[in-house]
């Protein structure tokens, strides 16, 4: 028995050892970097999709890979913070209209008023018929609920006002992250395919696909996403809708799951409500025609056929992967959607090869 054999032990009990210190450490790691995920996953993403454009500057410039990562890390930070500063300060200050206006109507000398607005509403002669054979009065429980909507809004407000600093802190972080990506992309390349366990052709196999796939749902669903919520915007803008940043906003996040007219439907009813029925028709055709029915082109036009992906099961693992893992999801969930199916087709043609 190996028990009695003191090389074989002593080799077994340092195994042991080995392992139990190794998973230890790993235990540790993995909850070190379980509070950094946030800025690294950013970072790598945001240096996936820049790194073709980087290899140019660095070729075409001949400066060291130091100075030119660093010329893209400066570049990314004002491509960050200058838009989004200004859509920050903007939300901010049409969030706070819209809590004063909630607040306002939340008292009941305001409800008259808000009726009166809503007589141009179509079908409002029927709704008020329904309401008034309602069990509850709308009149008591609507000031509740607009209440709870201005405190929620208030709430979330001063909450994330109270989060700055962490913000603040993840963003640098993340271009931290960025620059090392860029700069030392090839080495960190290199060492995840010197730890994935399968053939060379496998490993390229695994890297491409995930290369791809990480800047076609990037292109394809931030872009199209973009596209749409500017696109809404601009409708806003145009035909008079309050709040026109507020709503272009929401657009845009809905427009991230295919979900854009969850937004600029109420959109299209609240300018009716206070402009009449000629401005939101047309504000419905605008975003039936540039928002809606543009998505599908260029979606996928974005994510490109190299992708492999169907459209149905880019829309579960984004929706699965948003209620899973936050905002990250979006793109967490069709890449490993991707690299699923990819380890599958290996498995596939080296153990099940067609008959």
């Amino acid at each position: 028995m190996w028990l009695k054999d003191p090389e074989l032990r002593r080799e077994v009990l340092f195994s042991a050892s080995l392992f139990g210190v190794f998973l230890v450490l790993a235990f540790f790691a993995y909850h070190i970097f379980s509070l950094a995920f946030v800025p690294v996953f950013w970072g790598i993403l945001l240096a996936l999709i820049t790194y073709p454009v980087y290899k140019v500057a660095k070729r075409r410039s001949g400066w060291e890979p130091t100075w030119v990562a660093l010329l893209f890390t400066l570049g990314m930070g004002l491509v960050i913070v200058l838009p989004f500063g200004a859509l920050l300060l903007i939300l901010g200050l049409q969030l706070g209209k819209i809590y004063q206006q909630v607040m306002k109507f939340a008292q009941p000398e305001y409800m008259e008023s808000l009726q009166e607005s809503l007589r141009n509403f179509p079908f409002w002669t029927e709704i008020q018929s329904v309401l008034r054979a309602a069990p509850i009065d709308i009149k008591v429980y609507l000031p509740e609920i607009l209440k709870g909507v201005g405190n929620y809004l208030l709430r979330g407000f001063v909450i994330n006002v109270v989060r700055i600093p962490v913000y603040v802190f993840y963003f640098f972080f993340t271009l931290v992250v960025y620059y090392f990506s860029l700069k030392d992309g090839s080495y960190f390349t290199q060492q995840v395919r010197e730890f994935i366990p399968l053939p060379e052709d496998a490993k390229e196999r695994i890297l491409q696909r995930f290369i791809v796939v990480t800047r076609g749902v990037f292109l394809g669903i931030i872009g199209t996403a973009f596209f749409q919520g500017f696109m809404a915007l601009l409708g806003y803008v145009l035909f008079g809708v309050p709040y026109a940043v507020l709503f272009g906003f929401f657009t845009l996040l809905a427009a991230l799951l295919g979900l854009a007219p969850v937004v600029y439907l109420p959109a299209v009813a609240y300018l009716g409500i206070i402009s009449g029925i000629g401005r939101a028709v047309f504000l419905l055709l605008w975003c039936v025609v540039l928002v809606s029915t543009v998505e599908n082109y260029l979606r996928t036009a974005l994510i490109g056929k190299e992708a492999k992906l169907h459209p149905l099961f880019v829309f579960i693992f984004i929706l699965g992967g948003l209620i899973r893992f936050g905002f990250m999801g979006i793109f967490l969930g069709p890449l490993i959607l991707s690299l699923f199916i990819t380890l599958a087709e290996i498995i596939r043609e080296k153990y099940f090869p067609p008959l």
